[in-house]
């Protein structure tokens, strides 16, 4: 019998159709401006990715892949090295969310940036591309990846940046290849084969989360050359009975949403990470900068810390401080970085090393943490976040937050974006100056070729 092996294309044709039509013209310019923005600040963290304890093992890993032969790829923050552009997408997309520091859509909880910036930037290598292009390729692969996340009717079980992001990662390298729809619907379909990529890496805090991230961006590529060779992939992979919202997370709303394609633009919605650590940490560093900014920050005069959060902040940043850490686990264990922002106003990168081993009075104030949850919440949400600190000698400060700063309700300024790329720039080690580089993607759409316009921040 075959009965029930319908298959059903009208989804990924929409897509499809999407990605390989939409035109810069079509594009308000709302968009575009943030896009160039989030472009800024995703190659920064991609060059402060140096600093990352995995780097130099991801690094080399990939010049054996390559057979240590010198490939025709530059790789963002790596002025030595060439790689070819499967393999320099691999690096950039590492690179792109090592630190956690990448941007992302809250409501959607969806970081859409990493694994297209990591795939294109290495595309753009090897053939002539404008910035008009470059950034109409990634606005539809953002846009589409924002639109996967909100639609999902589970939180994720796969990490949606390498899951999802391998195949808006591809809708981008078929944009940039001006791929036909169809053309581009087989990539999109080889690109659902080739994706992967679990949160037990995220659970237990190693450095395969930000691997997943970079094989996601190498996998678009692979993806839009089978397809350009004759390979066909499968066509039913949103709803199909193997499909994304079968495997991969528990279906939502995508049959209605998708129809926004185009329509409704997600990307100026999208949040900044001030800090480098998960985002489910900033709700409470919110709240600890705007104590340290009234002068009522006093760690060691702290009895006790009690922070009452949506669920999923408890499953993502509510994991015990340890005497040794891996950095990944620290970036993302609340009881650390409270702790670190509470005496030192900042989240360094710097001081995530292999091993982390916290001060001891930091393990002594994350002690005084406990993490309460609202079981009510939503499960897909990362807000609102209360704050309830008890002071030794019987004061409380309270507070409740609402949008974690770089969110839209409490936006990241022109000024903070080239602080950050200042950061970016010192922690990469690179030669640049932050106010130069911030102009080349102000100008981003002027250029014609965006492979010589890029070459100041490679070197």
């Amino acid at each position: 019998m075959t009965s029930g092996r319908n298959i059903d294309s009208h989804l990924i044709d929409k897509v499809a159709t999407f990605g390989a039509n939409l035109s810069y013209a079509d594009i308000p310019l709302p968009v575009i401006e943030a896009t160039k923005r989030f472009l800024a600040d995703t190659c920064a963290v991609t060059i402060a990715g140096r600093a990352s304890p995995s780097t130099p093992p991801i690094v080399a890993t990939a010049k054996i892949w390559d057979g240590d032969q010198t490939g025709a790829a530059r790789v963002l923050g790596e002025p030595d090295l060439r790689l070819s552009a499967a393999n320099a997408a691999f690096v950039n997309g590492y690179k792109a969310h090592c630190l956690e520091w990448d941007s992302l859509h809250e409501a959607a909880i969806s970081i859409g940036f990493c694994t297209p910036v990591g795939a294109l930037l290495a595309e753009c290598e090897v053939r002539d591309v404008s910035g008009e292009d470059f950034l109409t390729a990634l606005i539809a692969a953002a846009e589409f990846f924002t639109l996967l996340g909100l639609s999902s009717g589970s939180t994720a079980t796969f990490f949606r940046p390498s899951a999802g992001g391998t195949i808006s990662a591809a809708l981008a390298i078929a944009r940039v290849r001006n791929y036909s729809p169809e053309l581009t619907r087989q990539t999109l379909g080889l690109a659902y084969s080739l994706a992967g990529g679990t949160m037990q890496a995220h659970w237990e805090g190693t450095s395969t989360l930000s691997m997943q991230v970079g094989a996601g961006s190498r996998s678009a590529i692979y993806a839009a050359d089978l397809a350009k060779n004759g390979i066909a992939g499968p066509v039913d992979i949103f709803t199909g009975k193997f499909g994304f919202f079968s495997i991969f997370e528990r279906m939502g709303n995508f049959e209605e949403l998708s129809g926004d394609l185009g329509k409704v633009w997600r990307i100026p919605e999208t949040a900044y990470k001030p800090f480098p650590c998960g985002r489910a940490t900033h709700g409470v560093l919110t709240v600890l900068r705007e104590m340290k900014a009234a002068g009522t920050l006093a760690p060691d005069e702290i009895a006790k810390i009690i922070v009452t959060a949506p669920p999923l902040i408890s499953v993502l940043v509510n994991r015990p401080i340890k005497q040794e850490m891996s950095p990944g686990y620290a970036r993302l264990c609340l009881p650390f970085v409270l702790p670190m922002f509470a005496y030192h106003g900042d989240i360094d990168p710097r001081a995530f090393t292999d091993p982390v081993r916290p001060s001891p009075r930091g393990i002594a104030l994350a002690k005084k943490l406990e993490i309460r949850v609202i079981e009510s919440a939503p499960e897909n949400t990362l807000s609102p976040v209360e704050v309830d600190i008890h002071m030794n000698d019987g004061t409380r400060h309270t507070a409740t937050c609402h949008a974690p700063w770089g969110s839209t309700e409490n936006p990241f300024t022109e000024h903070d974006l080239l602080e950050k790329i200042t950061k970016c720039i010192e922690y990469g080690g690179m030669d640049i100056a932050p106010i130069d580089f911030k102009n080349l993607f102000d100008t981003f759409e002027g250029h014609a070729d965006i492979r010589t316009a890029l070459t100041p921040i490679y070197s």
